[in-house]
């Protein structure tokens, strides 16, 4: 008996082990055919995310992409909160743009964060329009609303999925816009967006390539912007090749201007005082007023590692607008820290008598005024009499009126160019005025002689008509 009941154990345990393994080769085999994919989904702060909660339908434009993914989707969906940190958010926002991105679109509104919200959109449109750029760029052109794109911009959505498709085939993605560009659209500004950040892509993947695309649609609007976003690409991947490619396109054109731009300013963030090394031995001074923007951004790039420096380059400029404007905002975050020093290397690097540098100074002058009027003043007192001392006490006076009338005055007054004189003590009075006529009237009295009869006169007449 109870050896017939252990061989009838055994048969029923070799007869259970078999009916378990042709269910799971017959399941592998239908795995394989379907080409379902049944790995788990990588995101390993939401492992534990519930596997009972409602499926994920899967996007009407992608049918077939298999219920088992679906599950995964699901519990994706639900472990989208304000509490994930950015590697897992973007991780969900590619798992969404890899198996259903428009569920993706509508799953963000659980993100109640405007940024992680933003952050979460911008990676699912980048990764979907990677996989399926042109399907994206369509949907994102009919779409009748933002609301349709998970309330992202439609033009921020443009941008950053045909980025996604530029780095994937940069010339499909240039095509595409470049035909419905073409069309006339209400989202032509938009595609044009798209189409300078698909340049960037482009000069970092192949940049011969998308020069040579540029050479054969010059219609295109502004395309030095274009030509600029290439190069800061390609300068990333080779700078000198970059370069030189620039400086082989004719003078005055749009393609050198932009390919000049785009490597200098890039390399300028890295190594600003190589790129001016650079700029002054290979561009000539005839092409500066058509790089005004590159100059500009560069000395901004050398202001903050060098100013005594950007201040040299600042005055190497031919033009005096453009040497007064690079000063201004050379010596403007300066002012801030070291105004005595921002000042004295103004003063060193420029002949006394320069207009520009009278100008730099009191502009300089004026900033700190803002910042610090007792020691601007103190330091004002230190100058010796000049057209740059004058300019400058206009410009403090200006500043400080409102708050404190009769210093103004008073500094106002010892002005030595007549017209000057007279046209910042009569932008003291008339703050005077309006804070206390009778003592501005006592004053003036008291400077009678200084002053002068035609000018009490005026004051007087000021007080009868405020």
């Amino acid at each position: 008996m109870s050896s017939s009941r252990t061989r009838s154990d055994s048969l029923y345990f070799l007869w259970t082990t078999a009916i378990a393994c042709g269910v799971l080769i017959a399941t592998g085999c239908y795995l394989l055919l379907t080409g379902v994919d049944y790995r788990p989904v990588r995101a390993p702060s939401i492992a534990s995310a519930s596997r009972t909660t409602d499926a994920v339908e899967p996007s009407p434009s992608q049918p077939g992409e298999g219920a088992a993914s679906s599950i995964n989707l699901a519990a994706l969906a639900q472990s989208l909160s304000d509490g994930m940190n950015l590697d897992d958010l973007k991780d969900v926002a590619r798992r969404f743009a890899e198996y259903d991105p428009r569920n993706g679109l509508r799953e963000a509104t659980r993100l109640q964060d405007r940024n992680l919200r933003e952050t979460f959109l911008k990676t699912l449109f980048a990764a979907w329009g990677k996989r399926e750029g042109a399907e994206v760029a369509g949907f994102i052109l009919a779409a009748a609303s933002d609301g349709e794109l998970g309330g992202l911009p439609r033009g921020v959505a443009m941008v950053t999925a045909a980025m996604g498709w530029g780095e994937a085939d940069p010339a499909a993605a240039a095509a595409w816009l470049d035909e419905n560009l073409a069309k006339g659209s209400s989202q032509s500004s938009n595609m044009y967006q798209a189409l300078v950040g698909v340049m960037g892509e482009w000069g970092a993947a192949d940049p011969q390539a998308g020069l040579a695309w540029l050479h054969t649609h010059p219609a295109l609007e502004q395309s030095r912007v274009l030509y600029s976003e290439l190069a800061c690409g390609w300068a990333h991947r080779d700078l000198n090749s970059a370069l030189q490619a620039a400086l082989a396109l004719p003078l005055n054109s749009d393609g050198r201007e932009g390919l000049l731009n785009g490597a200098l300013v890039t390399w300028g963030r890295q190594s600003p005082a190589e790129a001016v090394d650079w700029f002054r031995g290979h561009v000539d001074p005839e092409e500066i007023p058509l790089l005004v923007e590159t100059v500009k951004s560069m000395t901004l790039s050398l202001e903050a590692k060098d100013p005594p420096s950007a201040l040299t380059w600042a005055n190497s400029m031919p033009q005096d607008p453009l040497r007064l404007e690079l000063m201004a905002s050379i010596t403007f975050p300066w002012i801030h820290d070291a105004p005595e020093q921002a000042l004295k290397s103004v003063q060193d690097q420029l002949p006394a008598g320069d207009k520009v540098r009278t100008q730099a100074v009191a502009n300089a002058v004026r900033q700190w005024s803002h910042l610090d009027p007792a020691n601007a003043a103190n330091w004002l007192a230190t100058q010796e009499p000049s057209a740059e001392r004058d300019q400058s006490i206009v410009l403090y006076a200006d500043t400080v009126s409102i708050a404190e009338p009769q210093k103004a005055a008073t500094w106002a007054s010892s002005i030595q160019d007549p017209s000057m004189r007279n046209v910042a003590l009569t932008q003291a009075m008339r703050e005077w005025i309006q804070k206390s006529p009778e003592d501005c009237r006592n004053w003036c009295q008291q400077q009678a002689l200084k002053l002068g009869q035609p000018f009490l006169d005026q004051v007087e007449k000021m007080i009868a008509e405020r």
